[in-house]
């Protein structure tokens, strides 16, 4: 279970009219499912 709060940033990204993410992240791909209630879309993974 992942217990981060998006909110903030969520609500940033929203103000840039940016709504398709790339993540980028050093573990395996996992959904995040709570980006969806912010009306945000991880579109692809890229693993550093």
């Amino acid at each position: 279970m992942d217990n981060r709060d998006f909110g903030i940033g969520a609500q940033i990204l929203h103000d840039l009219n940016i709504h398709k993410l790339l993540l980028i992240s050093n573990t395996e791909q996992t959904k995040r499912v709570g980006l969806i209630g912010y009306g945000l879309e991880i579109v692809d993974y890229v693993k550093y």
